[in-house]
């Protein structure tokens, strides 16, 4: 099960940095088209423009999600520890 979340955490690490880079060069490449659509002065250029962040801000999300959920599946999970205050403490309760 360890070695299946190991293998699972690097996938969605490597999707998400993929995802990264296709966002960012998606996003470089419309802003020419942005650009020509707002010189335009219609209302398709404001829908263009709008419509783009809305994309790339729902791609952000998507990567930071897979990201952050890939981190959570290589980190390895915490044992319990007993506290010092703990260890060797007497309980009356246990010889009744």
């Amino acid at each position: 099960m360890k070695i299946l979340k190991i293998v699972a955490g690097i996938a969605l690490l490597i999707f998400a940095f993929v995802l990264f880079l296709a966002t960012i060069a998606g996003f470089i490449k419309s802003l020419p088209q942005i650009s020509n659509e707002l010189a335009k002065s219609t209302s398709a250029g404001g829908a263009y423009l709008f419509g783009s962040m809305i994309v790339f801000v729902g791609a952000l999300f998507l990567v930071y999600y897979t990201g952050k959920k890939g981190f959570q599946l290589l980190k390895p999970k915490p044992l319990p520890v007993d506290s010092i205050d703990d260890i060797g403490k007497y309980d009356s309760n246990e010889n009744k």
